[in-house]
């Protein structure tokens, strides 16, 4: 049991995490599970066709730096996101549950959990309990960041017409999955390059909720009389980049701006001179 519960918690929470941040049409549970006991079986086919495509595991851990590389870049991260793109793709996308962009992102989700729900189970009970925490910090975030670069890009051609946009970010999240694996399992100091990969795609992937919501056509309208009013912007004092008058920091310096009607100071202009 404690096997299961540490094999599937990280998986579980994460899906949980993005299926309770839409916020505008929740999609039926029922049919999140459908697609996550999906992206399970996925699991399947991807083991047979790394086995049949690359060399055996103690055989690609004796390869050379280079040949690894191309291993994991050209083999391994293609044939797992496909796999977890399947179900997506052609098990939800032409259904009507799957009519906004943030739809892209809670199936991509449900999906890569369940594949990597799996796979931690049989990495587990293989290694050992004591390597859940990190697979949990990294392994299992790593499948959700990378499904989650196409399942934006699935989610947005529901509002926007980009030929060949989900195609590329297929292709860009089976070499980011690639670059990942490459450098865990290099077992040189370029291992260490994994963190802050990890930390650049968890925000990239919080951006991509951020726009996808903002994009959803469930999205509430404004009140009456405040449609058509634009946001006042102002320039930043320091880089000159246009900021919105309410915010408390400019988005291109960092720097931190005064109160709106105060000077740089943060004196009531008003009251000052």
């Amino acid at each position: 049991m404690t096997l299961l519960i540490l094999a599937f918690a990280p998986g579980i929470f994460f899906c949980l995490y993005v299926y309770h941040r839409d916020r505008y049409e929740k999609e039926n549970p029922w049919t999140v599970l459908r697609v996550f006991f999906l992206g399970m079986a996925s699991v399947v086919p991807a083991a047979a066709l790394e086995a049949w495509i690359a060399p055996q595991p103690e055989d690609v851990m004796m390869s050379g730096s280079r040949l690894l590389a191309l291993i994991f870049v050209l083999v391994i991260g293609p044939v797992e996101e496909l796999c977890k793109f399947v179900p997506v793709r052609f098990g939800v996308y032409r259904s009507r549950e799957f009519n906004e962009p943030m739809d892209g992102l809670v199936y991509s989700t449900a999906s890569s959990m369940g594949f990597a729900s799996l796979e931690n189970l049989f990495f587990l009970w293989k290694e050992g309990l004591a390597a859940a925490p990190v697979r949990a910090l990294l392994a299992i975030p790593g499948h959700l960041f990378f499904s989650g670069i196409w399942g934006y890009h699935l989610g947005m051609s529901r509002v926007r017409s980009r030929p060949g946009a989900v195609t590329v970010s297929v292709i860009a999240a089976s070499l980011m999955h690639g670059l990942y694996d490459f450098l865990v399992l290099s077992q040189t100091e370029l291992a260490s390059l994994s963190v802050p990969l990890m930390v650049g795609l968890a925000y990239g992937f919080l951006r991509e909720i951020d726009v996808a919501l903002q994009e959803s056509p469930w999205k509430p309208e404004p009140p009456d009389g405040k449609k058509d009013c634009a946001e006042p912007v102002v320039d930043c004092p320091s880089c000159g980049a246009p900021t919105p008058a309410n915010s408390d920091k400019c988005h291109q310096c960092g720097l931190f701006l005064p109160p709106e009607g105060c000077d740089e100071a943060g004196r009531d202009e008003g009251l000052s001179g």
